[in-house]
C-alpha cells in the first residue's frame, strides 16, 4: 500500500501510524496540521513583518528619546519630555527666532572651518548656518552670530552692534553706510563703498567683529539676566575668564507639577566649527538633548559645571526675549 503524503490530506485524515496500521489522532493531528500551517505563513509574511518593524522601532525610540529625526527646526525636531511644557514665545522675538532654527539632517558630522569633521563631537544636532572658512568663529563668536542674525533678518539694523577689544563700539549702521573701520597703530574711520542690505556687507562685518573680539569684549555686549526664570537667548558662561564655556539656551521647558526647567543648549567650539546643539552624555538623563537645572541652579555639560544664578543676555534684547 502507497502512503500518501500527510501534507496532501486535510488535518483529520492525517495518519498516525502503529504497527503498520492507519489510526487517527484527530486532537494531534490538528495540532501537526497547525504548526505546519503557521511556519508556512511566517515564512511567507516575514518580509512583510521586518518591513513594518522597520517603522515601528524608529517610532519607539522616538518616543523614548523625544526626538524627532523628520523636524527640521529646533522646535519640530525636539518634542519636549512627557509633563513639561515648552516656553510659550511670540512672533518676531529672539526666542521665537531660536526655537525656529533651520537644523541639517540627523547624523549630520560637525565639521571645522576648514570643512574638515570634527569626529571627537557627538552634539543632538547641528544648526543649518555656515560657519565661514577662517578660525573666527568661535564660542563666543557663535553667541554674536546668534543675535546678530536675528537682528538683520528682522531688519533692526540700528540694534547691530558690537565692542571690539580696543574698547570701540562698532555699529552696523555705520557700516551699511559704507564707513569701515581700520585697525592699524590706531582705529579710523574710512569710507568704502558698500551695497549696506547686501547679507554679504553683513557677513563681512561679523568677519571684521570676530577678528577683534573675545570674551571681554563679549561681556561689554552683555547685562546680567533680571529674569526669574531661565529662558531661551539667556547666555551662561564658566567662571574663568577663557571664554571656553560660553553657551546659548536655545530652548527652555517647565514641568507643569514639579517646576523643574529643562534647557536645549547651543554652542560653537575652539577651533571655529559648525554651530551645535549640545547633546546631554549625563548619567540618570531625561532626554538626549535637554538638560536639566538641577536644585542648585547648576548645569551639568560633560562633567563641567555651569552656573544659571548669573544668566546674561545682549544689551538690546530684553525687549525682544520678552514682547
Amino acid at each position: 500500500m502507497k502512503i500518501p503524503k500527510i501534507e496532501k490530506l486535510p488535518y483529520f485524515l492525517a495518519p498516525q501510524i502503529s504497527g503498520g496500521i492507519w489510526r487517527l489522532n484527530l486532537r494531534r493531528d490538528f495540532h501537526i496540521y497547525y504548526f505546519f500551517v503557521s511556519l508556512q505563513v511566517m515564512l511567507y509574511c516575514k518580509y512583510y513583518i521586518i518591513f513594518i518593524l522597520s517603522y515601528l522601532l524608529p517610532l519607539l525610540s522616538v518616543a523614548q528619546s523625544g526626538i524627532y529625526p523628520e523636524g527640521k527646526t529646533v522646535a519640530a525636531r525636539f518634542g519636549v519630555p512627557s509633563g513639561y511644557h515648552r516656553t510659550d514665545t511670540a512672533p518676531a522675538t529672539f526666542a521665537f527666532f531660536l526655537q525656529r532654527l533651520p537644523l541639517l539632517p540627523p547624523k549630520t558630522p560637525v565639521k571645522f572651518y576648514d570643512g574638515v569633521p570634527n569626529t571627537a563631537s557627538r552634539p543632538a544636532a547641528v544648526i543649518d548656518m555656515e560657519t565661514g572658512d577662517k578660525n573666527l568663529q568661535q564660542n563666543v563668536q557663535t553667541a554674536i552670530r546668534l543675535w546678530a542674525e536675528y537682528l538683520f533678518e528682522q531688519q533692526r539694523f540700528a540694534d547691530i552692534h558690537f565692542h571690539i577689544n580696543n574698547g570701540e563700539l562698532i555699529p552696523y549702521e555705520q557700516w551699511a553706510q559704507g564707513m569701515k573701520l581700520v585697525i592699524n597703530r590706531k582705529a579710523y574711520w574710512t569710507k568704502t563703498p558698500s551695497n549696506p542690505r547686501l547679507y554679504q556687507t553683513f557677513r563681512r562685518y561679523l568677519n571684521f567683529i570676530f577678528t577683534n573680539s573675545d570674551f571681554q569684549t563679549l561681556l561689554q555686549d552683555l547685562e546680567l539676566s533680571a529674569a526669574t526664570n531661565i529662558a531661551p537667548g539667556d547666555i551662561l558662561v564658566s567662571g574663568d575668564d577663557t571664554g571656553n564655556d560660553v553657551v546659548m539656551v536655545l530652548d527652555a521647558a517647565v514641568h507643569q507639577e514639579t517646576g523643574e526647567t529643562l534647557v536645549l543648549l547651543v554652542s560653537g567650539g575652539n577651533p571655529a566649527q559648525s554651530i551645535q546643539v549640545l547633546q546631554n552624555t549625563g548619567e540618570n538623563k531625561t532626554s538626549d538633548a535637554w538638560f536639566p537645572v538641577n536644585n542648585d541652579g547648576v548645569l551639568m555639560i560633560d562633567n563641567r559645571s555651569i552656573p544659571t544664578a548669573q544668566r546674561y543676555r545682549f544689551r538690546s534684547s530684553s525687549a525682544a526675549l520678552t514682547k
